[in-house]
């Protein structure tokens, strides 16, 4: 009896004397946390693949008593960063569930990056990891480098690649760790000793790890960042720069945009958008002041203006440019001639010059395009009459216009249409094909 009671209070102590670790794996799809997750439970309790659509769909934990090293440790697999199946506000979610897994916090985040080339995506999925659990996130975490003969202190000293190593800065000032876990050889049946021994090495890093990191942080993070966004939006005045900001705002939510830029990048949006404001409220203000006779000019030249910049924006580049230039061209020569002989003779310059372009469409352009530019002239021909010579002028114009176009249809009506060439069945006959036939 004496003897049970003894072993049970040894039992007892060595049981207390665990040590409880939460370990949160993190990383982009298909670089190996689950595999890693794996190493340190020695068995296959997550699921792994190398696939760029993430196997795990949501968080799942698994245990493992370390003795040796006092741990008793739980590990938490989550999906991966930038899943090409899902969106990043579906990850954000899926990564909230850890709460229920370690609702008193995580102690260690484990991110695992690959090793060999920066790319892209671990770049995106580091800015994701500030933006999804704050800027301090780097001292509740350990580095693994997957698959790499490199050394943990060499990778401290890479300089290669300048967004990693503002990355690095941040891990050195913050006291993360940095681990690394070597390729297993092909004809091993199990992790080689190189991999058990950074596996160890791997345990006690995070046996070493103090602190912790609530669950309340990373809720807390999230409303913060949605607060931001929602009063940055709601500080805009005009509805172009608001949809601009909400644009930026998605990116800082799904962590594709660093808290310092979006801010920076609000700044900006808010001058401009102050701007814009200030000159609308001046134009309005004009507007009020003139007589009814300018509005109504005002009106029209801008109705005119928006119609023309839709037009010309579903145009080419190179007619955009060719338009340009002739609306240049037209504008000088008929501001020299106004200055020189008066409005009316260069009204008769616009109406020319109107004409030509006109002649030249006829020439070159599709059906179509005829039709929208004889349009084009005609408005611009019956609007300058109109307001030069008086409605009788207006009126010839309209008649002759009608005249000129009933004489280029009938013109167009009497011309034959030119066939197309069409093969003749002869030529494919077994004849025309040689002694060697065929069909």
């Amino acid at each position: 009896q004496v003897f049970f009671s003894v072993t049970s209070e040894a039992v007892s102590e060595f049981t207390m004397a665990l040590q409880r670790k939460n370990v949160l794996l993190v990383g982009t799809t298909g670089e190996g946390k689950s595999f890693i997750g794996n190493l340190l439970l020695k068995r296959l309790a997550f699921k792994a693949s190398n696939a760029s659509s993430s196997v795990t769909q949501k968080c799942s934990a698994a245990s493992r008593e370390v003795p040796e090293l006092g741990l008793d440790l739980n590990v938490i697999d989550s999906p991966g960063l930038f899943d090409t199946h899902r969106g990043q506000q579906e990850v954000r979610d899926a990564l909230a569930e850890f709460a229920t897994m370690a609702p008193e916090g995580i102690h260690v985040i484990a991110v695992v990056i690959p090793a060999g080339r920066y790319t892209e995506s671990v770049n995106n999925a580091l800015l994701a990891l500030e933006t999804f659990f704050g800027k301090h996130v780097w001292q509740y975490s350990i580095v693994v480098y997957n698959r790499t003969s490199r050394k943990p202190k060499d990778l401290w000293k890479d300089t290669a690649v300048q967004d990693l190593t503002k990355f690095i800065r941040k891990w050195r000032y913050q006291g993360a760790d940095i681990c690394t876990v070597a390729v297993a050889d092909d004809d091993e049946e199990g992790p080689g000793p190189r991999v058990a021994s950074d596996v160890r090495k791997l345990l006690e890093a995070i046996s070493r790890r103090e602190g912790i990191y609530s669950p309340s942080a990373f809720s807390e993070q999230r409303q913060h960042l949605q607060d931001q966004a929602i009063g940055a939006e709601g500080a805009l005045l005009t509805e172009t720069y608001r949809s601009m900001q909400q644009a930026l705002n998605q990116r800082l939510l799904d962590g594709r945009l660093e808290p310092p830029d979006w801010e920076r990048n609000t700044q900006e949006l808010r001058g401009r958008d102050a701007d814009e404001h200030a000159l609308d409220q001046n134009v309005a203000a004009a507007r009020e002041r003139a007589p009814p006779w300018m509005r109504g000019v005002v009106d029209g030249v801008t109705a005119f203006c928006v119609w023309w910049s839709e037009a010309r924006a579903a145009q080419s580049p190179e007619r955009r440019t060719a338009g340009a230039r002739g609306v240049f061209v037209v504008a000088v020569l008929a501001m020299i001639v106004w200055a020189v002989w008066g409005p009316k003779a260069a009204v008769a310059v616009v109406v020319a010059c109107a004409a030509v372009g006109m002649g030249i469409c006829v020439a070159a352009q599709s059906p179509e395009r005829r039709t929208a530019g004889a349009r084009g002239v005609f408005v611009v021909a019956v609007l300058a009459s109109w307001a030069v010579w008086g409605p009788k002028a207006a009126v010839a114009v309209v008649v002759a216009c009608a005249a000129v176009g009933m004489g280029i249809c009938v013109w167009q009506s009497g011309r034959k249409p030119r066939r197309p060439e069409v093969c003749s069945p002869s030529s494919f006959s077994p004849a025309s094909q040689g002694d060697g036939g065929g069909s």
